[in-house]
């Protein structure tokens, strides 16, 4: 993969980048640097990644495949090229302080099929010895979020229930923020018409979905093999957009989960969806009862899987679209914490 873009088309495209020329200066030089120090280097796939990206980032950006992530995202570039040469030094001086590291931190992984590196966040309680399988969630994000948006919101609610509760939390890009991790339904169509419903049509919508549904699978199968998470307690959940794609996911790979935690959205078509794959696999669906966009099509779905006598465990709570997530994470938690597969 090339990742070299010269500065001077760097700088031409500041105005989309919103860097300026002294925070990368002579980026190629750098760039050919680092690549001889790494070459020197065996193994450590996944930190060589991660000090790669800013790198790739810069050249992703350039060929007006993405936009840079904002001060909104906690994303600086400065720090971003301050992080990858303080991991190269440690790998030169023989430790990888990421690999089975403890704790909230930021990795990345080359998804060759999009010939990208993305990040994805990972929480592995501080009290893991190394050794003991622990359960793991895949938390998919919603519409214009990122990896860190359900890490970050509520004063970091979700990894300091991890912490507590003994999980591994994954949280990937799924390649774009709008990728949708492979579901291209567009909402819940009962028979009688209740709900929204269309199809992504677009040829490179299309593409995208299925790259963020290979970003997604891929970021999971690597956090279980480097932390040697239990296969029987691996569990899905999302929200909004990252419902849709809970559902997409469990439906297609039925067995790889323990259990199915979709939070405010519908987004499965009736006409199309293979209800039948679920079949055996337990489900807790959660809404708020002021999601005004999405409210009336949860309960349309909830009333159809009843019907046809799937498992599904249903609950409301008095909050928002967004509001809700933190309200239900906890019972989420505890449902988990109930399953296995056998």
């Amino acid at each position: 993969m090339t990742v070299g873009i010269p500065l001077g088309t760097v700088v031409a495209l500041a105005g989309v980048l919103t860097i300026q020329a002294p925070a990368i200066p002579d980026l190629e030089s750098k760039r050919a640097d680092v690549e001889r120090r790494l070459a020197r280097i065996s193994g450590h796939d996944s930190t060589k990644a991660s000090i790669r990206y800013p790198f790739d980032l810069v050249r992703v950006v350039a060929l007006g495949r993405r936009t840079l992530p904002g001060p909104a995202d906690h994303f600086d570039l400065a720090d971003e090229f301050s992080r990858s040469e303080n991991l190269l030094r440690s790998l030169e001086s023989g430790r990888d302080p990421l690999w089975q590291a403890k704790g909230d931190h930021t990795r990345h992984h080359l998804l060759e099929a999009a010939d990208e590196i993305l990040p994805y966040r990972v929480y592995v309680p501080t009290s893991w010895n190394g050794k003991s399988a622990l359960p793991l969630i895949l938390m998919l994000h919603g519409s214009g979020a990122t990896e860190n948006t359900y890490m970050d919101n509520d004063d970091g609610a979700l990894p300091k229930l991890a912490e507590r509760r003994g999980f591994i939390v994954v949280c990937p890009l799924g390649y774009r923020p709008a990728g949708g991790f492979g579901n291209q339904s567009g909402g819940f169509r009962s028979s009688s018409g209740r709900g929204p419903s269309g199809l992504m049509n677009s040829v490179a919508r299309q593409r995208e979905s299925e790259l963020s549904e290979e970003d997604t699978l891929q970021v999971l199968n690597l956090v279980i093999a480097e932390y040697g998470a239990d296969p029987r307690r691996i569990y899905l959940a999302g929200h909004s957009m990252g419902s849709g794609g809970a559902w997409h996911l469990a439906a297609k790979y039925p067995e790889r989960w323990a259990a199915l935690a979709p939070m405010s959205g519908a987004l499965v078509d009736e006409q199309v969806y293979p209800f039948d794959r679920l079949r055996g696999l337990p489900i807790l669906m959660t809404e708020g009862t002021k999601s005004t966009g999405t409210l009336e099509a949860s309960r349309a779905l909830q009333q159809y899987l009843k019907e046809q006598r799937l498992d599904v465990d249903y609950k409301e709570v008095d909050a928002s679209h967004v509001g809700m997530v933190s309200v239900v994470w906890p019972g989420i938690f505890d449902f988990f914490d109930k399953h296995r597969r056998k």
